[in-house]
């Protein structure tokens, strides 16, 4: 007979009727291993930043956040931007104070996928994992700004003399890389 309520009434009715009373221990159901709750999300650089944040906020304060971060036009940049000011604020912050700050927020959802999402690595290796992301992030800011500057250039387009200091930082940084 199936588990609910019927059931329930019937084995009543039966013990009432003869008086027998059978002590049934139910088996707990098996273990849920911990990341079994886990979501497989799609990996980008931001993503892992934030939710490499959210699961240890305090890692904020173990690397170096570039300052050409508040420049970076990327999709959930501005999230990241976010996450590290509230973090920066309240440094004792938890992931569930995180995840009240943006309750009333349209990246509330992607926050609460991305803190059930699994981490690759373990804890000791989240260090070096935020800042390889960060630092990719400005390897690809710095691309992107030097083919928009560069284009600029080739279509005759008169650059502000700030532009063409930044098209040279950035030819001179993209050298940099190349060469280690």
């Amino acid at each position: 007979m199936p588990d609910g309520a019927f059931r329930d009434l019937m084995r009543e009715a039966l013990a009432e009727r003869t008086g027998a009373r059978r002590v049934v221990t139910q088996a707990a159901p098996p273990p849920v291993p911990a990341r079994a709750n886990r979501q497989v999300v799609q990996r980008t650089l931001i993503r892992s930043a934030l939710a490499l944040l959210l699961a240890r906020p305090q890692l904020l304060f173990e690397v170096e956040v570039p300052q050409r971060l508040a420049t970076l036009d990327k999709p959930g940049a501005d999230i990241l931007r976010q996450m590290i000011e509230l973090i920066r604020k309240r440094p004792q912050i938890t992931a569930s104070d995180i995840m009240d700050d943006f309750v009333d927020t349209p990246a509330h959802g992607a926050l609460i996928k991305l803190s059930l999402a699994e981490l690759p690595g373990d804890e000791t290796g989240w260090r070096d994992d935020l800042e390889t992301a960060l630092a990719q992030l400005m390897v690809q800011a710095d691309m992107e700004r030097l083919r928009l500057l560069e284009g600029k250039a080739k279509a005759n387009e008169q650059l502000m003399p700030e532009e063409k200091a930044e098209l040279i930082a950035l030819m001179s940084r993209r050298g940099r890389r190349q060469q280690s």
